[in-house]
This record gives C-alpha cells, sequence and structure tokens, in this order.
C-alpha cells in the first residue's frame, strides 16, 4: 500500500525540519544570530565580537581623520590602497586602541597588525554581564569562550611593546608622524 501526502504537507513538513536547522543560537543587542551565521562556537565568537565592535566604534563615535586616511595612503613602500580600504584599516586600529585603553591586558601582533586579545575578552564579558549578547544554544558556549580566551602565543608582545603599539600609529615611522 502505498500512502499519498499531499503536497502541501509535505512542504510544510520540509520548512519546519529547515527552520529547526536553522535557529537562533545567540542574541546581540536584540539580534538574532542563526546557526547558519554561526556554526560553531568560534564562528560565534567571531560574529559576536565583530557585532560589539561595530557597536563599541558607533558608541564612541570612532572614525579616522582624513589626514591619517591620506598617510596611510601615501605610506612610502607600501602598496597604494585606496581610501575606503585605508578607512576600514585605520578605523579597526582606533577601535582597538581605545578598548586597549579602557581594559589593558594582553597584546598580540597579526595579520593587520596589533590585537588587544583581553581586552577583546573583557568586552565580550562585560557585554554578557549587562545582557549586550546572550548564548541562547548552550552547546556553543565552551567553544566561544575557548576561542576568546586565547593561550599562549609566540607573537605576544611585552608589555613595552605592546603600550608602543596600541599607542601610536605603528604603521607610520617618526618622521611620518612629524610630516602633519
Amino acid at each position: 500500500m502505498v500512502v499519498k501526502i499531499p503536497l502541501i504537507a509535505f512542504l510544510i513538513f520540509a520548512l519546519q525540519a529547515s527552520a529547526s536547522r536553522d535557529d537562533v543560537v545567540a542574541v546581540v543587542n536584540l539580534r538574532n544570530v542563526k546557526r547558519s551565521e554561526a556554526p560553531n562556537g568560534n564562528a560565534l565568537a567571531d560574529r559576536v565580537l565583530h557585532d560589539l565592535l561595530n557597536d563599541y566604534r558607533e558608541k564612541h563615535r570612532i572614525r579616522p581623520a582624513k589626514r591619517e586616511i591620506r598617510q596611510v595612503q601615501q605610506r612610502g613602500g607600501a602598496p597604494q590602497i585606496d581610501a575606503a580600504t585605508a578607512e576600514e584599516f585605520l578605523t579597526a586600529f582606533k577601535v582597538d586602541q581605545a578598548l586597549w585603553a579602557q581594559y589593558g591586558g594582553r597584546v598580540v601582533i597579526r595579520k593587520f597588525g596589533p590585537t588587544p586579545i583581553d581586552a577583546y575578552r573583557r568586552l565580550l564579558e562585560d557585554a554578557q554581564k549587562r545582557g549586550a549578547f546572550t548564548i541562547v544554544d548552550k552547546s556553543f558556549e565552551a567553544d566561544f569562550w575557548r576561542a576568546v580566551a586565547v593561550g599562549d602565543h609566540a607573537d605576544l608582545m611585552d608589555e613595552a611593546r605592546a603600550r608602543t603599539m596600541m599607542t601610536a600609529p605603528w604603521w607610520l615611522d617618526s618622521a611620518d608622524m612629524r610630516a602633519d
């Protein structure tokens, strides 16, 4: 005996099954983060941090000055970059600089410069405490915090170098800095 299922019933079942695979795994500032956007704890940490860094930038009105953008564009020896890329790079540095000034902590050198890893973790901890983000799917929690709690790094800076890198435009030499 063959059971015929009406097409509409099959479609409803398929939609429900699909929806359950793309459930909400976290909420960041009242925005749902679905499993398709962050399929694991590492990806969720990246997504939450990205959203919180953007919110921090907006809240503190962090923007590079036009002369800073020009300095990055005219950096000797570097390939010419467009204004939008220079602005994005500078904005990220200025957000990291402000976070490091607020939270302090360890700094590592990464592909695009110094990264205040402890400041990132403290930002996330504070945001979670005040309810700015919640991990809804608790199976993500351990991997999320493991991704945030960066361990030993060969590229970990000593305190003096971290202070220098986080307080001055490290990509400019002193002659570039005096030019303005």
